[in-house]
């Protein structure tokens, strides 16, 4: 069902109606625990848009894994959040961000509407 739910989200990416950055998929060019570092994502110093949003692992070895972004470093392409991750974000892990809502709120309302 997970898999299921990132096609539609993928699919979803694009509308208008989400608003700009809605749900971003990305991959991760490094972190730690607490941190994604995604070299894609960078802007410049005091860009906050990313903030307060929810970062989904759909690859690596935090499948499944969410955090909710507590502050950014864009000049650098950097997400934070407080709680740990069991393994460090590494080059390569694939990711959702999601701007208002948690993954798993989004596999409630599919699950409602099918």
């Amino acid at each position: 069902m997970a898999a299921d739910a990132l096609g539609l989200l993928r699919l979803c990416a694009d509308s208008p109606w989400l608003g700009a950055d809605g749900i971003r998929f990305g991959t991760a060019t490094g972190g730690s625990t607490t941190t994604l570092v995604d070299t894609a994502l960078a802007t410049y110093a005091g860009d906050e848009r990313l903030k307060h949003r929810f970062v989904y692992f759909t690859s690596g070895a935090n499948p499944a894994g969410e955090r909710f972004v507590s502050s950014v470093a864009m000049d650098n392409g950097t997400l934070t959040w407080r709680t740990a991750l069991s393994n460090p974000v590494a080059a390569g892990d694939e990711y959702v961000l999601l701007r208002d809502f948690a993954f798993g709120d989004w596999l409630r309302w599919m699950n409602e509407t099918a």
